[in-house]
């Protein structure tokens, strides 16, 4: 009740609850500006600067691609923080991977290949590493009958100096690296490339490449730098690009935009897989551009990107565009039916200019940072509390420090927490590294405990021979090494 009260208070209607974690629960919602989108409630202390400015360095013209999810617009209050992104109607690839009934065409299988791999090339282009990339973190959305990827959760991102700067072990143990694994290497961007290796093959024979029960038993699998071929492998091209993707020495392993020119995606192969439904989806696209319509982008000029919803609901079990269209439809006609009556006649489809009386939306834009080569922290103000006969608050971008204003035609809905203003501040470089350490612990920590994988993943101590959760294994060797150095001070 208290989120739905704040969502409101933010002039966001939450409609039904699409997934709660560990970071926040996420709500389908509709606003009149911005329509049907995602709604995701933290606490305050669970908002992550990280994940903001990964949003405002992707919003950049040239780093702008259909295949990540967009982030609108954010709002902190004293004990809670809101985050708008753009919906994703078609469930995640996870949805595909747990369905070991059917597979993707091999068609479709490489137009989604090549989606999650030029969304790659974008984000690590903008000198961003994920450092999360999973099934479960690579949303779908349907439009017009054509499908894409949305690579989402930004949380874990870390900005790449120069591929200089070392990647700690974040993320889910079974997608992560060998080098975060056996601690071999200085993990780089390299790190998502394993992953999404890991992804893509999931994707074609619904298992891991490397299966394991537990750390200890992963780390041996790693530590022998071989990946089996399953015999329901047969195209030898893609087993060639999976493992390259999946090299064990990160400096031998591809990159995105390296991967997106291997022969799987150029060869003469590739192009007699591309259905005609695919070849047909593209030529309507290309048929609306030319009538003018903005939304068609280059990647639906191009038919190698193109996957048809059509076979991505065989897996759903589910129309993914009808729920967005019935929300639409529904908030449209409550408008229509809100318009008074004057005394001369409206015409059918006609509605008079003076009614409703406008209000205003919140006054946000997507982030937008000038400068290019250093990003700011959220700087996200905290409306007072707002008196009767006042405007609702306003949403704000990143460092842009607005206030609302008064609105006679929104109710007095009391934000949870306007009592005192509450600022993200930048901090300088310094502080920064000094927080990098805690909050890398906490996610960590957080993110285990939110995968079910955490749950059955314990190893055996080899010194005690107990059974030692995961996330608690390092703590627990520390003990054994505090322990053996108080006698080794009492033999002396």
């Amino acid at each position: 009740m208290e989120d739905i009260q704040l969502l409101s208070s933010c002039g966001i209607e939450p409609i039904k609850t699409l997934g709660h974690g560990a970071y926040g629960t996420v709500y389908l919602s509709y606003n009149n500006e911005l329509g049907v989108i995602a709604a995701k409630v933290m606490r305050i202390e669970k908002f992550d600067e990280r994940e903001w400015d990964a949003a405002g360095k992707l919003n950049q013209p040239e780093y702008q691609c259909p295949f990540i999810m967009k982030y609108l617009r954010a709002k902190a209050f004293q004990t809670d923080a809101v985050i708008l992104m753009e919906y994703a109607n078609a469930k995640s690839l996870d949805s595909i991977v747990k369905d070991k009934t059917k597979n993707l065409s091999n068609g479709t299988y490489r137009a989604l290949s090549k989606q999650i791999l030029e969304g790659m090339r974008l984000v690590h282009a903008s000198g961003l590493i994920h450092r999360d990339i999973k099934a479960e973190n690579i949303m779908m959305h349907s439009s017009n009958g054509i499908t894409k990827v949305k690579i989402a959760d930004f949380g874990l991102a870390k900005i790449d100096a120069a591929n200089q700067m070392g990647v700690t072990a974040c993320g889910t143990p079974l997608n992560m690296a060998p080098e975060l694994i056996l601690h071999n290497s200085t993990g780089n961007f390299k790190v998502d490339i394993w992953s999404v290796g890991v992804v893509l093959f999931q994707l074609r024979i619904h298992e891991y490449p490397i299966q394991a029960g537990s750390i200890l038993e992963l780390t041996k699998k790693m530590a022998s730098g071989k990946i089996i071929r399953p015999s329901s492998m047969q195209d030898d091209q893609l087993w060639n690009l999976l493992t390259r993707l999946l090299e064990f020495d990160p400096n031998r392993r591809i990159s995105a935009e390296q991967a997106l020119q291997h022969p799987y995606f150029t060869s003469p192969q590739a192009q007699a897989e591309i259905s005609p439904l695919s070849r047909q989806i593209t030529q309507n696209a290309l048929a609306l551009l030319q009538q003018g319509q903005q939304q068609i982008t280059q990647y639906d000029k191009e038919v190698t990107y193109t996957v048809p919803t059509s076979e991505i609901m065989t897996f759903l079990n589910m129309n993914p565009e009808a729920e967005q269209q019935k929300i639409l439809s529904t908030r449209q006609n409550q408008q229509y039916q809100q318009t008074p009556i004057t005394q001369q006649p409206i015409p059918v489809n006609q509605i008079n200019p003076q009614y409703p009386p406008q209000q205003i939306q919140p006054q946000i834009t997507p982030p937008n940072y000038q400068n290019n080569t250093a990003l700011p922290n959220p700087n996200i103000n905290i409306p007072q509390k707002p008196q009767i006969q006042q405007q609702q608050p306003q949403i704000t971008n990143p460092g842009e420090n607005q206030q609302y204003h008064p609105s006679p035609t929104q109710p007095d809905v009391e934000p949870k927490s306007p009592q005192k203003e509450y600022q993200i501040n930048p901090t300088n470089q310094q502080q920064q590294k000094d927080q990098e350490k805690s909050k890398i612990q906490v996610a960590v920590k957080e993110k285990l405990q939110e995968d079910d994988y955490a749950d059955m993943a314990q190893i055996e101590c080899e010194i005690c021979k107990k059974k030692i959760p995961f996330s608690k294994y390092q703590d627990h060797q520390n003990d054994h090494v505090a322990v053996r150095q108080r006698r080794l001070e009492e033999l002396k």
